[in-house]
């Protein structure tokens, strides 16, 4: 069990600084311009996916779970009916670009045209991975889990020196990663459960009750983690989201620090059974994270400053940016404890009231400031919105619990020590 939760937490981690060394690579090589095409083009499918899968992934791994001999019939009606409705949902995409994509080149409208053959792919190719997980091959599963950013890490760089045309090809070597993952990712499923596949209509409807409700749990939060963007790329140019893409990038690096801290303490949570003892637990795991977040916050701002040095003078801007956005993910950080810590006690409707609030905030703080403003505008957007959700969380935790904001945001150095030791430990298993 120690070994696959290492093994589990480094495959996160992983997947994070893959992500992160491509992005500013992409800028340090081909300049702002060309970075905020890429982030233009990759949030399109990307929200779709979000927004238009109904939580039949969370289906897949659930249902999988409780009914092994069931999962080959689970997996091919959720399969199939999301590929046929990916049909419908890329033509709405493909009439809507215009529109989206409002302030791009025609040339980003085509190339974001073209990548849109990846929503099809995400809306099939994560159903296996889902159900492979829902069995408990976690080996496995975590192997599946690294090809997909490493295949896509690849693509990016591959196109980087494809001085001809780099995001032509990004477009076709990221389509081809895909189709390679998606079809590796079924292989595997296929050798570990034979079958028979066949589509069951009947068992739609309960997969759906399922799905729908953890769905819509998760879907206010990834609208507040990527809303701006997407709307940033139909209002100001590829160069303005360029810069502001290397600020997202480079104060998301905190993040992965809040969800060590959590993946490690968080499931001991869950298994608690008395309240009491669950909130002892929160509390000292908060004080923890606050503490090994803010030394990390603190180095990391420390050395935004160096962005124009390392990206040039066309990414100045992106500094101020950055440090703002920086806060606004201790933010993120702390929701996602909370949030999995509300779920771990049997209140999930608790989170989605939450992130329902802050995305209320960012729908209306980018009408008000992203065109005076831009990416200024965004990052205080949102770092109103992830504050608001984190203001919420606190309400209900002191509602259901008692504990205050002040007595939770505390941070202790003291607790730092002990989930450092149990990270340090499993990375060694």
């Amino acid at each position: 069990m120690k070994r696959t939760f290492g093994a589990t937490l480094a495959v996160t981690l992983a997947t994070l600084g893959l992500n992160f060394i491509a992005t500013l690579w992409q800028a340090q090589v081909l300049g702002r311009d060309y970075r905020g095409v890429v982030a233009a083009i990759n949030n399109i499918p990307t929200m779709a996916f979000i927004v238009a899968t109904f939580g039949l992934t969370s289906s897949a791994a659930y249902f999988s779970g409780k009914d092994r001999e069931s999962l080959a019939k689970t997996v091919t009606t959720i399969s199939l009916s999301l590929f046929v409705w990916s049909i419908p949902v890329t033509l709405a995409l493909h009439f809507g670009l215009p529109v989206l994509l409002h302030a791009q080149t025609e040339r980003t409208r085509q190339m974001a045209d073209l990548f849109l053959l990846s929503v099809p792919l995400q809306f099939i190719g994560n159903i296996p991975l889902a159900a492979i997980q829902g069995i408990g091959e976690l080996k496995i599963w975590n192997v599946l889990r690294l090809l997909g950013p490493l295949a896509l890490f690849a693509a990016a760089i591959a196109a980087i020196y494809n001085r001809t045309d780099p995001l032509y090809s990004l477009v076709i070597y990221s389509l081809s990663a895909l189709t390679l993952v998606v079809l590796v990712n079924w292989i595997a499923l296929f050798r570990l459960c034979p079958g028979p596949y066949r589509f069951d209509l009947g068992i739609l409807r309960p997969l759906l009750h399922y799905g729908i409700p953890s769905g819509l749990a998760i879907l206010p939060a990834q609208m507040n983690l990527r809303l701006d963007q997407v709307v940033m790329a139909s209002i100001l140019s590829s160069s303005a989201l360029g810069v502001y893409s290397i600020a997202v990038a480079w104060s998301s690096l905190i993040i992965p620090v809040f969800a060590a801290v959590g993946q490690v303490t968080f499931p001991q949570l869950v298994a608690l059974s008395e309240k009491e003892e669950q909130v002892a637990m929160l509390r000292r795991r908060v004080g923890a994270a606050l503490a090994f977040g803010f030394v990390s916050a603190l180095i990391l701002a420390a050395l935004t400053p160096l962005l124009p040095k390392i990206f040039g003078q066309g990414f100045s801007k992106a500094v101020p940016m950055a440090l703002i956005l920086i806060c606004a993910n201790i933010c993120v950080g702390l929701n996602t404890m909370l949030e999995e810590a509300f779920r771990g006690m049997g209140l999930p409707k608790r989170p989605m009231v939450a992130e329902l609030t802050g995305l209320g905030f960012m729908v209306v703080l980018l009408a008000l400031l992203l065109k005076p403003m831009a990416g200024y505008g965004a990052s205080i957007a949102s770092f109103v919105s992830y504050g608001a959700a984190l203001a919420v969380l606190l309400h209900y935790l002191k509602q259901d619990s008692g504990v205050s904001a002040v007595a939770l945001l505390k941070p202790d150095f003291r607790n730092l020590r002990a989930p450092m030791a149990m990270l340090a430990a499993r990375s060694k298993q």
